[in-house]
């Protein structure tokens, strides 16, 4: 089942340092997130090369997308402000720790919430990717609006389940559900204050919060 699937994901997802850490870097102002999903908007993955001599260095950096840039400015610890023929060898360090798998998103504006991007890219590793009309991943307001065509409302709340999908806070929160207990309190996890960790979410039966299952 896609449920069960799911919070496996999630599970996953959370161990995953480099994607997680990236959530909350984009939560501090990065600008950026990392994903393995190249089929979202303005997703650039590690460029095919890196110039062999440093005197190629500059005309290279000038060409590469502006996702790539912050990301190996991350790798390198360099500021933007500072990249000469001198940054070279570090921007090469750099280049060769980014693993290929990772995509680098820009996403223009500061403190970006990132729990609907958890959510997103652990739907994305079950092959249920899902993006919206912008070729993003579809945000906590838009889940609670019930905008994502492929999640489907729980109106039955003693049926909601380990990899369903949690709404809270009104619509301002998501997380993946992990575990029920027979007090219908449930624990999930999600990016955030969170970071990946399976935690006491609330109850159920909270009025603010609203449960979703993929179809």
């Amino acid at each position: 089942m896609a449920n069960s699937r799911l919070a496996a994901a999630a599970e996953e997802l959370a161990r995953d340092s480099t994607r997680m850490d990236s959530y909350n870097e984009l939560g501090r102002g990065s600008g950026y997130y990392l994903t393995e999903n190249k089929k979202l908007g303005g997703a650039l993955g590690k460029p095919d090369e890196f110039p062999g001599k440093a005197e190629h260095f500059i005309e290279y950096w000038k060409k590469l997308g502006h996702s790539q840039r912050i990301y190996l400015l991350d790798l390198a610890g360099l500021d933007a402000g500072k990249i000469s023929l001198d940054s070279y060898q570090k921007m090469k360090n750099a280049y060769n720790k980014w693993k290929k798998e990772y995509y680098a998103v820009f996403l223009n504006q500061s403190n970006w919430p990132s729990c609907n991007l958890f959510v997103g890219e652990a739907l994305y590793m079950i092959d249920k990717n899902y993006l919206n009309s912008e070729k993003k991943y579809f945000s906590a307001r838009e889940i609670r609006e019930n905008k994502h065509p492929k999640l489907k409302l729980i109106t039955d709340l003693k049926s909601v389940e380990r990899g369903d999908i949690a709404s809270m806070h009104s619509g301002g929160h998501v997380e993946i559900v992990t575990k029920v207990r027979p007090d219908s309190g449930f624990y999930a996890r999600g990016a955030g204050s969170g970071n990946g960790a399976e935690r006491y979410s609330g109850s159920v039966n909270d009025s603010t919060n609203k449960f979703y299952r993929v179809e």
